[in-house]
This record gives C-alpha cells, sequence and structure tokens, in this order.
C-alpha cells in the first residue's frame, strides 16, 4: 500500500509520503519545488477540469515527466490525450470509478497504470486481479452508487 498526501500539507507530513499530489493543474509549476524536497515521491496531477488543454500544456507535462524521472502520475478527466501520453511515456489512469468489465477491459487496454474501482467489480476481485492493472483505492471515500446493503452502507 503506498500513501498519497495532497501537496498543500506540511513538511512533516509529505516527506513520509509515497505520492504527492497536486490537485490543480494550475499548480503544475509547484513540481520542481517538489521533486527537489521529496526526491523520492511519486507526482500525482490532476488533468485540468476547467479548460482545453493547450499544446503548452502538453509540453509542459511532457517536461514536468522528465523533471520527475518518470516518477509523475496523471489522473485523467477524459481520456482524450491518451496518445500523446503513452507517447511520452507519461504514466496515467482515469479518475473516475469502473464499474463494468467492458470499461476495465477497455483501459487495461489503453494502458492505465491503475484502476478505480465501483460496484459490482468492487466485490468482484478475483476477476479484477487477471486484468494485472493495480487497484488504486481512497479508503476514507466511498463512492455512491445508489445500491443499497443490509449493512446501511451506500457505495464501495
Amino acid at each position: 500500500m503506498k500513501v498519497c498526501l495532497n501537496s498543500n500539507l506540511g513538511q512533516e507530513y509529505l516527506k513520509k509520503a509515497d505520492e504527492i499530489r497536486v490537485r490543480d493543474f494550475n499548480n503544475v509549476d509547484i513540481i520542481p519545488d517538489l521533486i527537489e524536497k521529496y526526491p523520492d515521491a511519486t507526482i500525482v496531477l490532476n488533468e485540468p477540469f476547467s479548460r482545453w488543454i493547450t499544446e503548452e500544456d502538453l509540453q509542459k507535462l511532457k517536461t514536468t515527466n522528465i523533471l520527475c524521472k518518470n516518477k509523475f502520475i496523471l489522473c485523467l478527466r477524459d481520456l482524450t490525450y491518451v496518445d500523446f501520453y503513452k507517447e511520452n511515456d507519461i504514466k496515467f489512469y482515469y479518475g473516475y470509478p469502473v464499474s463494468s468489465f467492458f470499461q476495465l477491459d477497455a483501459l487495461a487496454d489503453l494502458g492505465v497504470c491503475y484502476v478505480r474501482l465501483d460496484a459490482p467489480l468492487f466485490f468482484d476481485l478475483d476477476k479484477v486481479k487477471k486484468y494485472g492493472v493495480p487497484v488504486r483505492a481512497v479508503p476514507n471515500v466511498s463512492y455512491i452508487d445508489g445500491i443499497r446493503r443490509i449493512n446501511g452502507v451506500l457505495g464501495t
């Protein structure tokens, strides 16, 4: 299990992190400082949500991956630029939970480095394991899937 912490936390916490998450693409310029302070950590960056990705953004991502010595992962909102990421050895995963084997199959074929699972896949881990894609989970966040369970929990 890896520990992923947000970049806005204090140094005492970040020095223990395996991954440091930069939540906003507009803060991509803080990544060189993070690399310098925490050279063993992998940087996880959210793809921009509020605007289109420009050619300049793509070049910035390519440069950032080089600076991070391939210890850089993108959390994707959509899959538009997957070919660019693959051509430039930028690791990525789809930020939304996957709820069908059809989706899992497609993402595995695209080459994601992780998948986030939702029901019913979350409850069929033996079959998911056969895809060979590591599962990324946030233990204190459940995805709302609307499936009522006897124990009262909603979501996985």
